[in-house]
């Protein structure tokens, strides 16, 4: 007697034909979506800025972003998706001490970024403060606008022997359900690119531009 063998349920899945099809039309999908994701994260970081860590007149120490995107296309991951938005942050490296206090938390600030808001500090490591302004509607950006970030961070005082700053700019994107509470609480961290690391003992100014 013939016997027929049943195929496994793991190979009946491929059994119709259009089902195969329908499988190659989704692994070229993914295969494009791979392709996509790894060449868009760069089209949100600003081609070129300027970085200060300063101190004012009273001797109160404060932070300026300035930067631009010189093209759409520099710009393309915020303008395209809703959900998307930006994050500047300032990262300061400690070994020993650190003059930005209270885990980075921002004393005041301001930017003409549209829809701006001051990041939560919740989560973050505190051994490397980073005082952090967002934009959380970024399809309103312009070409070739001059943007800011203005923060004044708590400070201690003190600077460590070893204290280093990197500047870094994150796409963000949104958790609608979250928005209620602010979108500080809503703006979750996709790819981030460094622009500057220096080292840097009270105060700095420096230039810069990304590939």
């Amino acid at each position: 007697m013939r016997t027929t063998s049943r195929p496994t349920p793991a190979l009946a899945r491929f059994a119709s034909p259009v089902t195969a099809v329908l499988l190659a039309v989704a692994l070229v999908a993914a295969q494009v979506a791979t392709v996509v994701a790894a060449e868009e994260p760069l089209n949100y970081v600003p081609r070129s800025g300027t970085s200060v860590v300063n101190k004012d007149y009273q001797g109160n120490k404060f932070i300026n972003q300035f930067f631009k995107w010189p093209s759409n296309w520099s710009m393309k991951r915020l303008k395209d998706y809703a959900t998307t938005g930006i994050e500047i942050q300032t990262v300061f490296h400690c070994t020993t001490s650190c003059w930005v206090a209270r885990c980075g938390e921002v004393k005041s600030w301001d930017s003409n970024l549209p829809s701006a808001y001051r990041d939560t500090p919740l989560g973050d490591n505190c051994s490397y403060p980073q005082p952090t302004v967002g934009s959380s509607i970024t399809s309103n950006l312009v070409v070739n606008r001059n943007y800011s970030v203005f923060i004044r961070p708590y400070t201690s005082g003190t600077v460590g022997a070893g204290e280093a700053v990197r500047v870094r700019y994150s796409l963000t994107h949104k958790e609608p359900i979250w928005c209620g509470l602010g979108p500080e609480w809503c703006m979750f961290d996709l790819d981030g690119r460094n622009v500057i690391n220096w080292t840097q003992h009270t105060h700095g100014v420096k230039g810069w531009t990304f590939p």
